[in-house]
């Protein structure tokens, strides 16, 4: 407890930190998703879910040790729980 018996401030959780909200921004950009499994898939994002599900177009699999095309996808689901990241910053 901090001084006259007030609670401590606490930092609150505001809608710019919420990473579904950072993706739904991020719908008609190309970003790179990686995997769980250490794929790496960079494409159009097309759609998100509450999920964190995503659907993205125009898909190519980069290799894990050259970053050089391996399959290309007209599009591609991926479940959410089997992503570790999303760069919605991507260059590439």
């Amino acid at each position: 407890m901090s001084i006259n018996n007030q609670k401590p401030n606490r930092i609150e959780k505001t809608k710019k930190d919420d990473p579904l909200d950072i993706l739904e921004k991020a719908v008609g950009r190309t970003v790179l998703v990686r995997l769980r499994n250490g794929l790496d898939y960079v494409g159009i994002l097309e759609m998100v879910n509450k999920d964190m599900d995503i659907v993205l177009r125009d898909c190519v699999e980069l290799d894990k040790y050259t970053s050089q095309p391996v399959r290309r996808y007209g599009r591609l689901v991926v479940r959410g729980n089997n992503v570790e990241f999303v760069d919605v910053d991507y260059k590439g």
